[in-house]
């Protein structure tokens, strides 16, 4: 099972629901590129595409769609918006199948991070994250599960992509 953890676009602040700016577009255009040629590399088929229900997140999981498996459709997930606690979503994770993107936010996607690499007790609170996680930019983490519980194979933000 992987598990891509996406943190939404580039998304400015502003007096209605925030959406993707046009970098932040480009951003993730730029990154669902990469995603596709690592499953294409690891022979990964995405069986699973979630999003926060977030306008700034399901339009990131709709610009990905396409790209990662354009037959998918993309659902919205409850216990994953920006201030939710990883736990409920751990347990769905410990028991999915397939390989699964999820589109989320801060600080939910640092805070499961840290979780799944780090073994932090359940309600830990991370103010400084130990990753190298990059504010108001799309940033993608990719976990692989294993027998002993989450390995972080990789970490990739457009910075970073040619």
């Amino acid at each position: 099972m992987n598990l891509f953890l996406f943190r939404h676009g580039d998304a400015p602040f502003g007096p209605i629901e925030r959406v993707l700016s046009e970098k932040g577009k480009d951003e993730v255009l730029k990154m669902a590129e990469w995603l596709t040629g690592v499953c294409a590399h690891e022979d990964i088929r995405v069986t699973g595409l979630f999003h926060s229900g977030k306008k700034r997140a399901v339009q990131t999981a709709e610009i990905l769609r396409p790209l990662i498996s354009p037959s998918l459709d993309s659902q919205f997930m409850a216990q994953i918006c920006p201030g939710d606690d990883p736990e409920s979503f751990i347990e769905f994770l410990n028991a999915a199948q397939g390989n699964i993107v999820v589109v989320s936010h801060e600080p939910f996607v640092p805070r499961l991070c840290e979780r799944l690499i780090g073994g932090l007790p359940p309600n830990y609170e991370v103010s400084v994250s130990r990753l190298p996680f990059r504010v108001k930019t799309a940033t993608c983490f990719h976990f692989e599960k294993s027998s002993s519980g989450f390995v972080l194979k990789g970490m990739v933000h457009p910075g970073l992509l040619p």
